[in-house]
C-alpha cells in the first residue's frame, strides 16, 4: 500500500461499518445488519457513493445499477447486498485500499459486530421490553 497520502478519506457511516466487518463476519449476517440498522435512503446514497467514487474500476459492473422493488426481493435488499459485492469486487481488484470510509456519527453505527447480532439485537429488546414495564408499572402504581 502506498503513503496515507495516496488513500482518500470518505465520511459515510454504513461504507465503513462494511468496510470494517466485511472480512471479519459471514455476508448473510453483514447483510441483515444492514437492512435492519440502515434506513432505505442511507442504503441508497452509499450505493450512489461508491459507484461515484469508483466509477472508472466497475464500469463494466451490473451490481451498479439502481434497483427497484419486486415481488421477490425489496430493491433495499437488492442494494445492501450490492455494496457488499461491490467491495468485494473492488477488494479482489485491489482498488479498495485507495479509499478509506470514515464514520463521524456514531448514533449511526450498529453497537454490535454482524456476528454478534443475535445475542445483541435479544438484549436490545430485553432492555427495551424492561423499560417499558417499568414505565407502565410506575403509570400503574400513580393511579
Amino acid at each position: 500500500m502506498g503513503s496515507s497520502d495516496d488513500v482518500i478519506t470518505e465520511v459515510n457511516e454504513l461504507l465503513s461499518y462494511v468496510q470494517f466487518h466485511r472480512d471479519r463476519s459471514s455476508v448473510e449476517a453483514l447483510h441483515n445488519i444492514l437492512i435492519s440498522f440502515f434506513h432505505a435512503m442511507e442504503i441508497t446514497e452509499a450505493k450512489r457513493l461508491l459507484i461515484e467514487r469508483f466509477t472508472d474500476e466497475i464500469a463494466d459492473c451490473p451490481l451498479k445499477t439502481v434497483r427497484r422493488q419486486s415481488s421477490v426481493r425489496s430493491a433495499l435488499d437488492a442494494e445492501a447486498e450490492d455494496i457488499i459485492r461491490i467491495m468485494e469486487l473492488l477488494d479482489n481488484q485491489d482498488d479498495l485500499k485507495k479509499v478509506r470510509f470514515a464514520a463521524t456519527n456514531f448514533d449511526r453505527l450498529p453497537k454490535y459486530g454482524p456476528e454478534e447480532i443475535n445475542v445483541c439485537s435479544v438484549m436490545d429488546k430485553q432492555v427495551c421490553l424492561e423499560n417499558k414495564v417499568d414505565t407502565l408499572s410506575k403509570q400503574m402504581n400513580v393511579n
